[in-house]
């Protein structure tokens, strides 16, 4: 791993939980749409019975978008351990670090400040800063390939 893609990584973590979010919305709406299919198919206003020599075209447009729905899901709850995977590795990586370069990478990646504020917010110099930054995502990227 290179160093930009590290910053990269550490870039995206405070987007993942955003990510998540939407996903999760996603879920509980494809949720409730194969709830409603499901229901809509036990219903049989004909009352007549469904065995193989009917054929029910609305039944099987139901199934087929069901079996689409349940697919999209799989996707869905893959893509969110993906994610929840990525951010543990973050934050067993920073777990690593010692206080200071810790302090800099959440001020920097989490919290998303600025160079200018960083400073501040530290009560470290800029020079500092960006030492303790350089040497945590150095650390970040000899530590990823062994967790």
């Amino acid at each position: 791993m290179t160093f930009e893609e590290m910053k990269d990584m550490l870039i995206n973590y405070k987007n993942m939980t955003k990510t998540v979010y939407r996903l999760q919305e996603e879920i509980k709406l494809i949720k409730e749409s194969v709830n409603s299919i499901r229901e809509a198919k036990a219903y049989n206003p004909s009352g007549l019975p469904s065995g193989n020599r009917f054929k029910d075209e609305t039944y099987e447009k139901a199934v087929k978008i069901t079996e689409e729905y349940e697919k999209r899901l799989n996707k869905l709850f893959e893509n969110v351990e993906e994610i929840y995977s990525a951010q543990k590795k973050i934050t067993s990586l920073m777990d690593m670090l010692t206080e200071e370069e810790r302090k800099v990478i959440e001020a920097r990646y989490i919290l998303g400040l600025k160079w200018d504020i960083i400073p501040m917010r530290t009560y470290m110099s800029r020079a500092t800063c960006f030492r303790h930054h350089d040497a945590a995502i150095t650390k970040m990227i000899q530590w990823a390939d062994g967790i």
